[in-house]
């Protein structure tokens, strides 16, 4: 993610900004330490959205998630849209970017860093590598594109 960042032309910003993940835009991590991500997911309680720390828990809500990380509280829940439709011409175009279908956040980040288009293609390429960064990615760097 930073690496798209760091090169992003003002109006690429602005759209991100506008998508409600203007904070990303400040991150100036390369990568997150690997104990710190393991030490995360195993004190992570999924049934009551909790973190528990030697001196408690702390709740994790979206509330707590827009003030840490800026992230829009209000909108489409992810986990409920249903797949986009398999001819529409947007999603078609966006695809054909990836020959044989390497779907993955290094070519997401190579197309974002290519170009300074605020466009369609860079929205989709900036959504799909936030996602597949913080939301959910597949086993072996394989990233998910029927969120789109």
């Amino acid at each position: 993610m930073y690496m798209a960042v760091k090169r992003m032309s003002y109006s690429q910003k602005e759209m991100v900004r506008q998508m409600g993940f203007g904070a990303f835009l400040d991150i100036n991590l390369d990568s997150i330490p690997s104990r710190l991500a393991y030490y995360l997911v195993d004190k992570f309680k999924a049934k009551t959205s909790t973190i528990k720390t030697k001196k408690g828990e702390i709740l994790i809500t979206k509330k707590t998630l827009k003030g840490m990380f800026g992230l829009p509280s209000e909108g489409l829940d992810y986990n409920q849209l249903v797949e986009c439709d398999k001819t529409n011409t947007v999603i078609e175009a966006w695809k054909s970017q990836y020959p044989g279908g390497k779907f993955n956040n290094g070519n997401y980040v190579k197309r974002i860093r290519q170009s300074d288009v605020a466009d369609d293609m860079f929205k989709l390429n900036f959504l799909t590598l936030f996602i597949n960064t913080f939301v959910e990615t597949e086993m072996s760097g394989a990233s998910r594109v029927n969120c789109l």
